[in-house]
């Protein structure tokens, strides 16, 4: 419990200073947050429509309708994430492609280094 707590404090801590230093940090995380919503079954799924493209059939987005927060009655509708949609733009693939290709290269400069 105790752990949990200090846990929380420092996380609260570190995220007002970092919104101070970097302006619009907060914003940025909000937005980018949504296109990292996967989980390992949308990135099998999107792999095979990358490496077998012609296999799709269906390339349209899909839409859900939500309550507006704050106001009783209102609903809007926006895109589904993309762990409901297959077809939804992601960051996690490009984002691991990056990772992993620096990590390879390094393995690779590393290797010949004698």
């Amino acid at each position: 419990m105790l752990v949990s707590a200090a846990t929380d404090m420092v996380k609260t801590r570190m995220e007002s200073v970092l919104v101070q230093w970097i302006p619009g940090l907060k914003a940025l995380w909000a937005t980018s947050r949504f296109y990292f919503a996967v989980d390992s079954s949308y990135v099998a799924r999107k792999l095979g429509v990358i490496a077998f493209p012609w296999t799709r059939k269906d390339w349209a987005r899909q839409w859900e309708t939500v309550n507006v927060e704050g106001e009783p009655g209102v609903t809007e509708v926006r895109d589904k994430p993309p762990v409901a949609d297959s077809n939804a733009p992601d960051l996690y693939i490009p984002v691991m492609a990056l990772v992993t290709f620096i990590l390879a290269v390094g393995l690779v400069k590393g290797v010949e280094m004698e």
